[in-house]
């Protein structure tokens, strides 16, 4: 089956489409259908938002683009990315950055999460500076001396860590859905 391409749409931004813009081949998608059977309106599948960190990445024609990433429960992997900011990836994605992430298949769409950094995390303390905050379900992702991550869950039992370097992504109010620290 040849994915039809030809049929004109219009994006959430008002912008003029193409059915092949906004669905691949091997991609979950909510697919609306008039009276007749016609495709009238085509959305991603609802997916909960999650979060990891790119530790590197890599491009090249023949497997795309592929990333070693930490995931919020600290496990590692190294995945295949489909996007980036809802853009098709043509070249190495940036690494050392905190993207939100959902699944389609084996295929990850990531989005650059706005980028906070602190400095200091003390246990109990739910300032972190830089205006950001911890509460009790905050993820706190901690890479050790052997390299291997420990998870952490609240502020309370997180150890205190100093001259350490984070990323957190926040969520709307300034409060930190997860934090993951690359050094301390």
């Amino acid at each position: 089956y040849k994915k039809a391409g030809t049929v004109a749409t219009v994006d959430e931004a008002g912008e003029a489409a193409t059915l092949d813009a906004a669905v691949e081949i091997g991609e979950a998608a909510n697919v609306y259908m008039d009276a007749y059977g016609y495709v009238v309106y085509v959305t991603d599948v609802n997916t909960t938002l999650e979060y990891l960190y790119m530790e590197a990445s890599s491009y090249d024609s023949v497997d795309g683009a592929r990333a070693k990433v930490v995931f919020a429960d600290g496990s590692t992997d190294t995945i295949t990315i489909s996007k980036v900011n809802d853009a098709p990836v043509k070249t190495k994605p940036t690494a050392e950055m905190v993207y939100s992430y959902t699944v389609s298949g084996s295929k990850y769409a990531l989005t650059e999460v706005e980028k906070k950094n602190v400095t200091t995390i003390k246990e109990g303390n739910a300032s972190l500076g830089n205006d950001v905050y911890a509460d009790a379900n905050t993820v706190f992702v901690v890479k050790d001396t052997s390299s291997s991550w420990k998870v952490y869950t609240g502020v309370a039992n997180v150890p205190s860590l100093k001259e350490l370097t984070a990323l957190v992504a926040c969520d709307k109010n300034g409060y930190a859905d997860v934090v993951f620290v690359t050094a301390s």
